[in-house]
């Protein structure tokens, strides 16, 4: 991928959504990039920057960004990508609101590393495996982790597809295409609003108007309802209410094709919940059970009624309030009233 330059601090592009509301909830979806190099920290030289809305009133969105550091490496030199899809007075921090941070949540810091390269793993490995050819990420915001595959040639054959709020695909949109219009030109952006649509529901439009006119914005493939998909999902649908994301989550497991595979964040909180999530687990199954989210205070167990069989494995990245090794998912779980636990959960649909 060719270097890009970092965007300039006043940014036309972020002017769409306009309403800060909208970038302080978005913040969550945001690709930070740090510079490191071989022996050096991963956090380095950072630096508070203005924001668009005030560093206290968005303090605590701002903490979430760090959760998405995106650390990308270019195939021929192996170097980290040295370019920002947003400007940097949005996604430059203090040392001292990390140590902040980590002194509220110890082990947080390692838990949010640990996080990129699980679900980045879990992208490389479906990337890599050669039997999908379909990626689509819902609620993007503006990460950036599929970007790579969508600049390299060995992966011309696949498609990607990124979803999410209108207003922010469209910021997306302009962004991406400032930023290396090639690399846009690769990618699908699609506006969904999981309160009243559904996945499929989106693709399937999407398939529907690239049969009757050509596409703006991607290379004019539409997105193919008969072929096995990677679905990736961090941490949106735990943002809808119980019956809404049962229903989306219910429809993307039974619509998508066979060999489909699905990586969703999963919460957990204590016992009492009813939560039961190990850490991991394989094996077929024609109801998956057992996934908490949280709802409205409270977290509430997920139960599909999906007339297929899965594999499944889980893999934690977040386990706060007892312990900071992120694998003691279970000790914490059953110690800590207060503790809870993060994780992705990766299912692949067998038929």
């Amino acid at each position: 991928m060719a270097m890009g330059q970092p965007l300039a601090s006043f940014n036309p592009c972020l002017e769409l959504p306009r309403r800060c509301i909208i970038l302080a909830t978005l913040v969550a979806g945001i690709a930070v990039l740090l510079r490191t190099r071989e022996g050096s920290s991963l956090v380095s030289d950072l630096a508070e920057g203005q924001l668009p809305c005030g560093v206290e009133s968005s303090k605590n969105n701002l903490q979430m960004t760090a959760m998405k550091i995106g650390l990308y490496r270019n195939n021929a030199s192996d170097n980290v990508y040295d370019a920002l899809l947003f400007p940097t007075w949005f996604v430059e921090y203090s040392e001292a609101m990390m140590a902040e941070v980590r002194e509220d949540s110890p082990g947080v810091w390692q838990a949010m590393l640990h996080r990129l390269q699980v679900y980045s793993a879990a992208i490389a490995t479906d990337a890599e495996a050669g039997h999908v050819h379909q990626v689509v990420h819902v609620g993007v915001g503006f990460d950036t982790k599929l970007l790579p595959y969508a600049d390299d040639p060995d992966f011309a054959a696949m498609h990607f597809y990124e979803l999410d709020f209108p207003d922010v695909i469209a910021a997306r949109r302009c962004l991406l295409d400032q930023f290396d219009r090639s690399v846009s030109q690769r990618l699908d952006l699609l506006a969904l609003d999981l309160n009243v649509e559904t996945v499929h529901g989106a693709l399937d439009l999407d398939a529907s108007n690239n049969n009757n006119h050509k596409n703006d914005n991607n290379n004019n493939t539409s997105f193919n309802m008969s072929q096995p998909a990677s679905f990736i999902e961090e941490s949106t649908f735990m943002y809808l209410n119980t019956s809404r994301r049962t229903h989306v989550v219910r429809d993307l497991l039974a619509l998508g094709a066979c060999g489909s595979r699905f990586h969703m964040s999963v919460v957990c909180s204590d016992p009492s919940s009813r939560c039961v999530l190990p850490l991991e687990f394989a094996g077929k199954a024609d109801l998956l059970r057992a996934l908490g989210t949280w709802d409205a205070g409270q977290f509430k167990v997920w139960t599909f009624d999906v007339q297929h069989q899965f594999s499944a494995h889980a893999d934690g990245f977040l386990a706060m309030g007892f312990s900071d090794d992120v694998t003691q998912v279970a000790h914490c779980l059953e110690n800590n009233s207060w503790s809870w636990y993060r994780g992705l959960m990766t299912l692949e649909k067998l038929c």
